[in-house]
C-alpha cells in the first residue's frame, strides 16, 4: 500500500467516519495511544489522528527507501512500520538544514 493511499484511508476513516460508525476506534495521535505491537498510523510526522495498526514482524527484502521522521532511511515503508516510525517522504532522506 502506498503512503498516499494509507494518507486518503486515514482521511476517510477519521474525518468522514468512513469504516466505522462512530469514526474514532482504534483512533490515535502518537505511538503512545497504541498497543506495544502497534503503531499510530497518521501519514504525517507531526502527532494527528491516525489509526492503531499492527506492526509487521518480517519485511519483504524490497529497496524501496522511505525517509522516517526520525530522518533515518529504510528499506521500504515495512520496515518503517516494524520501526513505529512515521514516513517524513518516499526516497531517500535529504538533510533538513538545522
Amino acid at each position: 500500500m502506498s503512503f498516499r493511499v494509507l494518507q486518503f484511508i486515514t482521511i476517510c476513516a477519521f474525518v468522514h467516519g468512513c469504516g466505522s460508525p462512530s469514526g474514532l476506534d482504534g483512533a490515535c495521535r502518537s505511538n503512545a495511544d497504541c498497543a506495544e505491537t502497534e503503531l499510530c498510523a497518521t501519514g504525517l510526522c507531526e502527532n494527528g489522528f491516525g489509526t492503531c495498526t499492527e506492526r509487521p514482524t518480517t519485511c519483504p527484502a524490497t529497496d524501496a527507501p522511505v525517509c522516517g521522521c526520525d530522518n533515518q532511511e529504510y528499506q521500504n515503508l515495512c520496515f518503517a512500520d516494524m520501526a513505529g516510525v512515521r514516513i517524513r517522504n518516499e526516497g531517500p532522506c535529504y538533510p533538513t538544514g538545522t
